[in-house]
C-alpha cells in the first residue's frame, strides 16, 4: 500500500560539476486538503510541483476520467496545507460518456513559473477529447497550455501545443504514445518544453523544445477546437536536444527545471524520472550545464 500523497524536499550538490550531482532527502511533508484532511486514495494523481516567490508549491494533479475525478492545480504550504486553487475550465471537466474533458493519464502533466514568480503555467499531456486524438505512432495530438497570473491565480490565457507523434512501435500490435511531461517557463511568451513518451520495442527519448507563444492564439473559453484547428495558430516549437544523441538510455523522464548556477557562471538544467513504484524503472536524475 503507498502513503498518503506527499512531496520531497531535496538538496542538490553540484560543487562537483553536472557530471557529479549529489541528492540529499532532507525531508518528507505530507500533503492536504482544504478541510486539513490527507487526500483520499485514488483521489488524485500528483504530477507537477513548483516552488513560487512566496514560498509555497503549486502542485498540479492529473485527475482521472474512469473514476470521474477531474484535474486540478492547487497552491500549498511548506507544510503542506492546501491554500488555494487554479480555477481550471469546465472543459477539462471530464463528461460520464467520456465524449469531452480530460483523457485518463494524459491530463495535466506539467507545471512551472516564471522566473520573476508572476506566471503559472501547466498544460495537457494530450488533448482533450472534444479537441482531436491522443498521439500515437502515426499522430500528433493538440494539448493544451494554460497560463495564470500568480498574484490571485487567474487564468490569463489558452493556447495550442502540438505534441509530436510517437516512434513506430517494433514488436507487432505494440502500443505507441507520446506527450507534453513538464514545462519550464523562462517568460510569459517563452518557455522549454519536455515531451516523452514509449513505444513498444522501440523506446521514446524525450526531447525538449524551445515554445514561443507570441504567434498562438489565445483559445480561452472555447470549450472545444476544429480538429483541423482552422482558424488556431499553435505555439511556435523549436527542437533544443534529441535526448537519442547522448548515448545514454534515459528512463520516465516527466520533470524539468532550472538548477544551481554552476562554477564559471552557467546554468545548470535538471531533469527527473517517474519510476511509477516499479521494480523496472528507476529514479533517474540528469543534469545539464547550459
Amino acid at each position: 500500500m503507498l502513503d498518503a500523497a506527499r512531496s520531497y524536499t531535496l538538496r542538490l550538490d553540484l560543487s562537483g560539476g553536472p557530471a557529479q550531482p549529489r541528492v540529499v532527502v532532507v525531508a518528507t511533508t505530507t500533503l492536504t486538503n482544504a478541510r486539513g484532511r490527507t487526500f483520499a486514495a485514488s483521489s488524485l494523481d500528483p504530477e507537477s510541483i513548483a516552488l513560487t516567490a512566496r514560498r509555497t508549491l503549486v502542485i498540479s494533479s492529473e485527475g482521472d476520467a474512469r473514476r470521474g475525478y477531474e484535474a486540478f492545480a492547487r497552491e500549498f504550504d511548506l507544510q503542506g496545507a492546501q491554500v488555494g486553487t487554479f480555477h481550471v475550465p469546465e472543459h477539462y471537466r471530464p463528461a460520464a460518456d467520456h465524449s469531452s474533458g480530460i483523457r485518463t493519464n494524459l491530463a495535466l502533466e506539467s507545471g512551472g513559473i516564471t522566473e520573476d514568480g508572476a506566471t503559472y503555467f501547466t498544460g495537457t499531456e494530450n488533448a482533450p477529447v472534444q479537441d482531436g486524438r491522443s498521439a500515437g505512432a502515426t499522430t500528433g495530438s493538440p494539448a493544451r497550455l494554460l497560463r495564470y497570473r500568480m498574484q490571485d491565480r487567474r487564468l490569463l490565457g489558452e493556447y495550442v501545443y502540438e505534441v509530436e507523434a510517437a516512434k513506430q512501435p517494433r514488436t507487432a500490435g505494440g502500443s505507441a504514445g507520446n506527450g507534453l511531461a513538464d514545462l519550464l517557463p523562462l517568460s510569459d511568451t517563452r518557455l522549454l518544453a519536455l515531451e516523452r513518451g514509449f513505444s513498444s520495442g522501440a523506446g521514446n527519448p524525450p526531447r525538449l523544445y524551445a515554445v514561443d507563444l507570441a504567434p498562438a492564439t489565445d483559445v480561452r473559453g472555447r470549450a472545444d477546437l476544429p480538429t483541423d484547428l482552422a482558424g488556431v495558430t499553435p505555439a511556435g516549437k523549436t527542437l533544443v536536444l534529441d535526448l537519442a544523441t547522448l548515448g545514454i538510455t534515459p528512463d520516465n523522464l516527466e520533470g524539468l527545471t532550472s538548477g544551481p548556477q554552476l562554477a564559471g557562471g552557467r546554468r545548470s538544467l535538471v531533469l527527473v524520472s517517474d519510476d511509477n513504484f516499479s521494480a523496472t524503472q528507476q529514479t533517474q536524475l540528469l543534469v545539464f550545464a547550459v
